[in-house]
Order: structure tokens, then C-alpha cells, then sequence
């Protein structure tokens, strides 16, 4: 079965997904840095706890890892930078802050 999605649907659609997202796993601010990880305990095979996205207030960066990123683009057919121009005005309105850069 097909769907047709406007684009206006599809974006709402995307923003609803990285609100779900978020709820879905552990958000923490810990002084310079905002950080969205996997819920504490869920680790990957060296005994880390994945982290999707960090926030440095420090300089404005926001650091995306790179398998957030790939999962992303693959999930929405979106270029690098169509996903950059989705994440990054979703995460400053989300968590009311102003990214100066990205890094991946």
C-alpha cells in the first residue's frame, strides 16, 4: 500500500518522531553539556552508554553521532544536510537554545 504525504505532513510527521525519541530515552544536563543517551543500563558491547546527541553550552555545538544520523536519513529519505535542517531548529525550540555549529 502507498501513502501520499504532503510536505507539511511528512515534517509534522518527522517532529513527532524526535519528540517521541527524546521521551524515549534519557535526557540529562550536566553543567557545559546537554545530553541525550540510551536509558541508563542499556550499554553497547564495550560497557558505554550510547549517546545520540550532546549540547555544549560553552560554544553552541551541537554533536550528533553519527549512527543517530545515518538511522535518521535512512528511516526519512533526507540528504545530510535535509536532516541537519530538521534536528537542529527541533532541538534549540525542544530544549531553548541556540546551536552555532554541528558536528557529526
Amino acid at each position: 500500500m502507498k501513502y501520499i504525504l504532503s510536505e507539511s505532513r511528512l515534517k509534522e510527521f518527522i517532529l513527532n518522531y524526535l519528540d517521541n525519541f527524546v521521551e524515549s530515552n534519557r535526557v540529562y544536563d550536566s553543567g557545559p553539556f546537554l545530553v541525550i543517551e540510551q536509558p541508563s543500563g542499556d550499554v553497547d558491547d564495550y560497557g558505554v552508554i550510547p549517546q545520540y546527541m550532546e549540547y555544549d553550552y560553552t560554544d553552541g555545538r551541537l554533536w550528533i553521532s553519527k549512527t543517530f544520523k545515518n538511522d535518521f536519513i535512512f528511516l526519512f529519505p533526507l540528504t545530510n544536510e535535509q536532516a541537519e535542517e530538521i534536528i537542529v531548529p527541533w532541538f534549540e525550540n525542544k530544549f531553548n537554545v541556540e546551536v552555532k555549529f554541528v558536528e557529526s
